[in-house]
């Protein structure tokens, strides 16, 4: 499966590139969040590409779709990043490094995640605030109550906000 592109209803300028969780795929999202968001944020294309199959050592080598963390290694001008439920393995942190300062970072994490306990977020916040330097309001962290791995509307509005504050 290739990549998911949700078009822009109104005049380009800007664009997401929307990469899925570990063991999903694109197409939920394309037919879920994405769709609500694209509603909101009619001026933005959205890619939404399908992860290839690797082994994940916390599933104990079993290969599922999956990212190994390239929005925050990647050598590439990015204009921010979100995470929703997100972590940082240690394993990737030194890799990190490369990250500017200025990146616009928006990190949501609900309180009870059972898949991505809400401790393993704040971690990666506060690696991202003391090793990456990167601290408010460039780096914004949002916790929710009651919300576990999922998304609900009080995250994606959040994520709506965010978006219209670092994209053209």
């Amino acid at each position: 499966m290739g990549t998911l592109i949700q078009a822009p209803t109104a005049p380009h300028t800007g664009t997401v590139i929307f990469l899925h969780g570990l063991g999903q795929s694109n197409e939920t999202w394309a037919h879920g969040a994405v769709k609500a968001l694209a509603k909101e944020l009619p001026h933005i294309l959205w890619l939404l590409p399908q992860s290839p199959q690797n082994p994940v050592a916390l599933n104990q080598g079993e290969r599922r779709p999956s990212w190994f963390d390239i929005a925050l290694t990647t050598l590439h001008k990015l204009g921010g990043v979100a995470s929703l439920s997100g972590s940082i393995p240690i394993a990737v942190r030194e890799q990190m490094v490369h990250a500017a300062q200025v990146l616009p970072i928006l990190w949501c994490h609900g309180d009870t995640d059972n898949k991505i306990p809400l401790s393993l977020g704040k971690d990666a916040v506060q690696f991202i605030r003391s090793k990456l330097r990167i601290k408010e309001p460039r780096l914004q962290f949002n916790e929710y109550a009651d919300l576990g791995h999922t998304v609900n509307d009080e995250e994606l509005d959040d994520l709506v906000a965010w978006l219209r504050g670092v994209l053209p």
